[in-house]
């Protein structure tokens, strides 16, 4: 998205762990954009889960990377989520190739070991400011049907995700 009025729009950014985010507030209406809305989620969630008792041992805690594909390509900008039941959720965002690992805590690495419930959604406004046009089946999200178990040691995990859209060049 160009910013045509520079004066309209004030540019956050922030860090969890190793991952700078930016996102626009405008300062006429301070609409807050859904991207802005996931992030201060995740770390919401990272926080809860730190000050919830998990001591500083990373005992309970697997190393977890993955890739994700859209109908076939790597899908970058993913947000993707591990949620074990009654615990923080675990969160990385895809780089240009699908690839992820999962964060914690900003300073812990990995997801609990046990069931999670997976969600894979789109960082919808984009990395600098440009608006996605993809979009994630809810199956995946809101009403997520992917499962995995994240065991002791190293986890890895494939996602490949179907849209029910045809492109031009499948038809």
């Amino acid at each position: 998205m160009a910013i045509n009025n520079p004066v309209a729009f004030q540019k956050h950014s922030f860090t969890l762990g190793l991952i700078n985010h930016t996102h626009y507030l405008v300062e006429e209406s301070r609409h807050v954009s859904l991207k802005l809305f996931v992030r201060w989620l995740m770390v919401g969630g990272a926080l809860l889960g730190t000050l919830a008792g998990c001591g500083g041992s990373d005992s309970g805690l697997a190393p977890v990377r993955g890739r994700v594909r859209l109908n076939g390509q790597p899908l970058a900008d993913a947000i993707v989520e591990f949620q074990p039941a009654g615990k923080a959720p675990s969160v990385g965002v895809t780089d240009e190739d699908g690839n992820f690992q999962l964060q914690y805590s900003k300073h812990r690495w990995g997801a609990v070991v046990g069931s999670h419930r997976v969600k894979i959604d789109h960082d919808v406004d984009g990395r600098e400011g440009r608006a996605s046009l993809v979009r994630i089946p809810v199956r995946y999200n809101v009403k997520s049907e992917l499962q995995r178990e994240v065991v002791s040691g190293s986890n890895s995990f494939e996602f490949d995700l179907k849209t029910d859209i045809q492109t031009a060049s499948s038809r």
